[in-house]
């Protein structure tokens, strides 16, 4: 009896120690304790063109809700915000010493970075998307948390040659940033046309064909965008809010391809709207307008969970 508390003590010492070997391994191999910090996506890419980025904590109830719908059963509320990114993007930017664009894809993990590294090192990036020179072909991780993808593709030689011809040699630009705020951001930064030859050239590469005369109602309507901001936000109760800014070369603003434009985005929201309601009873509603020479798009989806899974998706694949 009297070397009981000591066999206790020994027992609780043990087990202490069992549980630090636990989490020593945990942090070392796998990163799975200490959160990294999210990455300043301005030291990744100075002058990108186009620019797309997602940050899912903006959204934790709707990236919780589209996890288990994509899942097929219950996931642990606490358990996402825990093991999602701090966000994910791609930007695009020009390469003018050889004619290409330059593309770099990034994720900035709060843990588990070790792992991915790992796991996407067994696989060369070209096996999941052919079309992009990757350099390395694997993913890197320059610093704790961060997994970067860079390639490239062949600039697209008619876009190259509309840029000379509408844009004329390039100025000196101060680069643009997204603001950080939202679920979802695009940047299109058109001001030397630059963000165009970034578009044409992914349609070249991935072999998304449009008829001559279309890529010309395509052009005659880029050519007067300078800056185009899009955004998606999803709030508590599943509503996802769309929001697009055009801005427009101050003297074009009755010009046939920016009217064109304008209807052309309006009609789209309106088709995507008769389809959804048919298929899947959801809804979608706005307006748009113009504030001075911008272009402003308001748009609401009232079912943001089936809206991607049932209807995204299902596009996508």
């Amino acid at each position: 009896m009297p070397n009981s508390p000591s066999k206790k003590r020994i027992a609780l010492m043990g087990f202490a120690v069992l549980i630090l070997i636990f989490l020593a391994v945990a942090e070392f191999h796998f990163n799975a304790l200490r959160s990294a910090p999210q990455v300043d996506r301005k030291t990744l890419s100075k002058k990108s063109n186009l620019t797309i980025i997602v940050q899912p904590d903006k959204a934790p109830g709707f990236i919780h809700s589209l996890a288990e719908e994509l899942a097929g059963r219950s996931i642990p509320a606490w358990l996402l915000p825990f093991a999602t990114p701090h966000e994910a993007g791609v930007f695009f930017s020009e390469n003018m010493e050889n004619d290409t664009v330059e593309i770099l894809a990034y994720t900035s993990l709060k843990r588990f970075s070790k792992p991915a590294e790992s796991m996407s090192q067994s696989r060369a990036l070209d096996s999941f998307v052919k079309q992009i020179s990757w350099t390395p072909n694997q993913l890197v991780s320059p610093e704790r948390g961060v997994l970067v993808a860079s390639g490239a593709i062949d600039s697209d030689i008619e876009a190259l040659d509309q840029i000379y011809l509408q844009w004329g040699e390039e100025g000196v630009l101060v680069p643009r940033s997204i603001s950080g705020q939202h679920l979802w951001e695009l940047l299109f930064d058109n001001r030397a046309g630059k963000a165009y030859l970034s578009m044409a050239s992914l349609m070249t590469a991935f072999d998304v064909k449009l008829k001559s005369e279309h890529m010309d109602i395509l052009l005659s309507s880029i050519q007067f965008v300078t800056t185009m901001r899009a955004y998606a936000d999803v709030t508590e109760d599943d509503v996802l809010h769309i929001a697009i800014d055009i801005d427009i070369v101050p003297t074009a603003r009755n010009r046939i391809g920016v009217v064109n434009l304008k209807g052309g985005i309006d009609e789209g929201f309106a088709e995507l709207g008769k389809a959804l309601k048919k298929r899947h009873n959801i809804l979608v509603e706005g307006s748009s307008g113009w504030v001075d020479t911008t272009m402003q798009f308001r748009y609401t989806i009232d079912q943001a969970t089936p809206f991607i899974t049932d209807y995204v998706m299902k596009k996508v694949n």
